[in-house]
């Protein structure tokens, strides 16, 4: 459940900044779909051009927005977690973002702008990572 950033209370909520991007694209950023030599993960899409910068860098809550295939795809959920490695200028005045450390979280209801970087207040806890890899005997 999202709260409003002024109810933020230390005690039972956590924030995260959240960033929200459109269907197919937030699938093909959090979605891990192998497993490098080191041991870390890469999705299928490691950078994405946006409009705007932030001098942070860490981890990110990825909101999904609307989606061409809605039955496929949640739109207005948080689907993921990545990591911002480096940001770049470039020349169309655009600015490129590279993500790292893609990891699916359990969906909930999430909005807000698409133009910037947010925050999501919600429970402690309810932010959950998926298992990336499970092993049966």
């Amino acid at each position: 459940m999202q709260f409003r950033v002024k109810d933020f209370d230390d005690a039972i909520h956590e924030k995260w900044l959240a960033l929200t991007i459109p269907q197919p694209e937030a699938d093909y950023i959090c979605k891990p779909v192998c497993q490098r030599n080191d041991g870390s993960w890469a999705a299928c899409k490691t950078s994405m051009e946006l409009p705007f910068k932030t001098a942070y860098r860490g981890d990110i809550l990825i909101v999904s927005s609307g989606s061409k295939y809605p039955s496929v795809h949640p739109s207005g959920a948080t689907i993921g977690l990545v990591m911002i490695d480096s940001i770049e200028r470039l020349e169309n005045g655009l600015y490129l973002w590279r993500f790292s450390d893609p990891r699916m979280v359990v969906p909930f209801p999430a909005k807000g702008p698409r133009t910037k970087l947010w925050p999501y207040v919600c429970p402690k806890g309810e932010v959950t990572e998926y298992p990336r890899l499970i092993r049966l005997d």
